[in-house]
């Protein structure tokens, strides 16, 4: 695949099939498009799944796949994509080869490199979990904390009863 970058000019990708690399914040999302001839685009937009695939949308880009990291914004880009039939793979980012150097990591960079290694087909996917079994497992969780606590409760009421009982007065 050529590289080709038109630095000072806005490449125009309208229209055209592009592999997407996504950077994921909190708050923002660094995109970077790259379509099949080598010609890329890079832009930001605030966090919001449905959002990008509006933009993308809007930019008449045919996504070839999405790619983006695991980490602690979880999964909510990649369940976006699903409902919409978008292809996406949600990359292991201890299994994205880093370069040696301590300089060169930004934003703009970790989105392009996961659009380039998503189009040489390098990427290491993890499973995508269902949405409503997410949903399943945060209503056990607080099912188990509640059971938890409850149980605590009825520790520290035993105990007051049993510290009771043991200075009661014999005679009433």
């Amino acid at each position: 695949m050529k590289r080709i970058t038109q630095k000072g000019k806005k490449v125009d990708l309208c229209g055209s099939s592009c592999y997407v690399g996504v950077d994921v914040h909190k708050t923002t999302y660094y995109v970077a498009l790259l379509n099949e001839d080598g010609l890329r685009r890079e832009f930001s937009t605030p966090a919001d799944p449905h959002g990008l695939l509006s933009q993308l949308k809007e930019m008449r880009i045919e996504v070839l796949s999405l790619a983006h990291e695991t980490g602690p914004t979880g999964f909510g880009l990649a369940w976006a994509c699903q409902e919409r039939g978008v292809p996406v793979l949600v990359a292991a980012a201890s299994k994205i080869s880093r370069p040696v150097s301590a300089g060169g990591k930004s934003d703009r960079l970790d989105a392009m490199k996961l659009a380039e290694f998503l189009a040489k087909g390098i990427l290491k996917s993890v499973a995508i979990p269902n949405f409503y079994g997410r949903i399943r497992s945060r209503t056990n969780l607080a099912q188990k904390a509640i059971v938890a606590v409850a149980r605590k409760l009825l520790t520290v009421i035993w105990r007051v009863a049993v510290e009771n009982r043991a200075y009661r007065p014999i005679s009433q």
